[in-house]
């Protein structure tokens, strides 16, 4: 048996598979243990899982872990985790974060368009009460794409402070 003995690791939480590929100490073991992981989904899908579950590991495990496995994280690549990319980490996170905002804005305003369209038609179309057509109210969806957008940019002040924070601290390094 290897070292998930026979267990189903779909669904299995990411604290005990990271336990498992932490016990690996060389890559043999981490080949066997990927193989094995790889024969319960599909071996792409298997490796992004892995890279993802090992950005939840401490620093130092971080690099033991993308060192034994041929695995990348699938959205910050492969030398996230690591020390001195930390400011290059939260600058992408940044990045995403004011991917989403501008995403968010776009489809709050394209909602607003789309709602007063909706009033224009309603005020403008008789035969609209004939039929019975009843007028839709976007403005519910619109405020939770608000809030959602602030909450964003919340994280992305968040991040942004991170950021200051560690250039800082590296500074004193120096």
């Amino acid at each position: 048996m290897g070292r998930f003995d026979g267990l189903k690791t779909k669904g299995m939480p990411i604290e005990k598979v990271l336990d498992i590929c932490l016990s690996c100490n060389t890559k043999e073991e981490a080949e066997n243990v990927l193989r094995e992981y790889e024969e319960q989904h599909d071996p792409e899908i298997a490796r992004q899982n892995l890279g993802y579950i090992f950005g939840y590991a401490s620093d130092n495990d971080i690099k033991k872990l993308y060192s034994l496995f041929p695995v990348t994280h699938p959205v910050f690549g492969e030398k996230f985790g690591r020390e001195e990319n930390k400011t290059t980490e939260l600058e992408n996170v940044k990045k995403s974060l004011q991917l989403s905002i501008d995403l968010l804005e776009k489809t709050i305003e394209s909602h607003v368009r789309l709602q007063k369209s909706y009033d224009d038609l309603m005020e403008n179309a008789k035969a609209v009460e004939v039929v019975g057509l009843k007028k839709p109210n976007l403005f519910p969806y619109i405020q939770q794409l608000n809030l959602q957008k602030q909450i964003l940019l919340t994280l992305k002040f968040h991040v942004e402070c991170n950021i200051e924070d560690i250039k800082k601290s590296q500074k004193r390094r120096k």
